[in-house]
């Protein structure tokens, strides 16, 4: 099993900062940051975090294998999704994609195990960005 790309934990931390920008409107940020969702490619992730990945990916596209489909349609989808989502639900999707920066970032540094990066306490936190 191979670990996470460091170029993920970098892009991770991109993408985090701008919801953040917008956190007063989340569904505006992720539609302006929906390229993530591209840039992140599966290839990047571990084993183990691949799955967290294609269910982050899921939700926001409402598809069921969003790497099954050409990246013209997952992007679509994903625009469409982002689009009908509340507040709560894209505020627990960025969440979702902060436990994921933690998760790649301790699985990189190997100093904690997936269960305790994914806790409140972890190193990044969105909130920390939308203060």
């Amino acid at each position: 099993m191979g670990k996470s790309n460091i170029y993920l934990l970098v892009e991770l931390e991109k993408f985090i900062k701008g919801l953040a920008l917008h956190y007063q409107d989340l569904q505006k940020a992720f539609l302006i940051n929906a390229a993530y969702f591209q840039i992140l490619e599966p290839k990047y992730f571990s084993d183990d975090l691949f799955l967290t990945w294609k269910n982050i990916v899921r939700q926001a596209s409402g598809l069921k294998d969003p790497f099954a489909v050409k990246e013209a349609v997952l992007k679509t989808q994903i625009m469409y999704t982002i689009s009908q989502m509340s507040e709560q639900e894209c505020y627990e999707l960025a969440m979702k994609i902060n436990n994921l920066y933690v998760a790649v970032s301790a699985e990189l540094k190997g100093a904690e195990s997936y269960n305790r990066a994914v806790s409140p306490a972890g190193n990044l936190s969105f909130s920390t960005y939308h203060q």
